[in-house]
């Protein structure tokens, strides 16, 4: 990590509290609007981890959500929303 990148750090890490605070929010939101949908698995909480909420994941079931990957991501993006493949999962 260069001097500038770890300045930031220091400078936010004042922050970093709130911040995740935010993003547990967010993700609360994330889990009671998906929770029910057929076809999208959300990754379940590992007792004794400690999140920082920074990715959402999802698995997709394409042959029960009748949309793949793509489409869903697609469909998202038409309404601003930014997604990424991490790593495609067989299940």
């Amino acid at each position: 990590m260069n001097k500038f990148c770890a300045a930031m750090g220091l400078c936010n890490l004042r922050l970093i509290k709130e911040e995740i605070a935010k993003r547990k929010r967010v993700t609360e939101r994330y889990i009671h609007n998906l929770k029910d949908i057929k076809g999208i698995r959300l990754n379940a909480a590992q007792e004794g981890e400690e999140k920082n909420y920074a990715n959402f994941p999802i698995v997709i079931d394409k042959k029960i959500l009748g949309m793949t990957r793509n489409e869903v991501f697609a469909a998202l993006e038409d309404v601003d929303w930014i997604c990424e493949v991490i790593q495609k999962m067989h299940v």
